[in-house]
């Protein structure tokens, strides 16, 4: 699968990417941003705004773990139920590796899937989650409340 994603020229937190091209790629100039593109086997237009619109590379949407394992591990339903427009327009974000759409059949179908297969925490305060994120999808549903969620996000290998 590819993904093609639109980063504004400044971070702007109302958007499902939320950092700027620079915050979003770790660089700070134009040039610096088409050389790691590059690297990465992405392509990409600049658009009037200032903006960039990137495509990866071909993706697999299934990896296999050290151990044997195979996992779903892509942000497929991110993109698709998340990012805005893509879930009326697909072929806006998402495309298979040979650049042909996704059906919104199929799209649909995935997410089900997923909803099948979740589980809801039932948090208290205090509480901490680790989550394998190789192994295992995760997301967060809407809040609404008297209190604040603070979410912390810690990457490591």
């Amino acid at each position: 699968m590819k993904y093609t994603t639109l980063m504004p020229l400044t971070d702007d937190p109302e958007t499902g990417q939320g950092r700027s091209w620079k915050g979003t790629l770790s660089v700070t100039s134009v040039s610096e941003a088409e050389k790691k593109l590059k690297t990465l086997g992405y392509v990409w237009q600049w658009m009037d705004d200032g903006s960039l619109k990137a495509q990866t590379a071909a993706l697999p949407a299934i990896r296999s773990l050290d151990d044997g394992r195979k996992v779903f591990f892509n942000q497929i339903i991110a993109a698709y139920s998340g990012w805005k427009g893509v879930k009326e327009n697909p072929s806006s974000a998402l495309c298979f590796g040979d650049n042909t759409d996704f059906s919104k059949d199929l799209l649909d179908t995935i997410v089900d899937i997923a909803k099948q297969h979740s589980y809801n925490l039932p948090w208290q305060d205090g509480d901490v989650a680790v989550v394998d994120n190789n192994l295992a999808m995760h997301g967060r549903l809407p809040f609404s409340g008297d209190r604040k969620r603070k979410v912390l996000v810690v990457l490591g290998r």
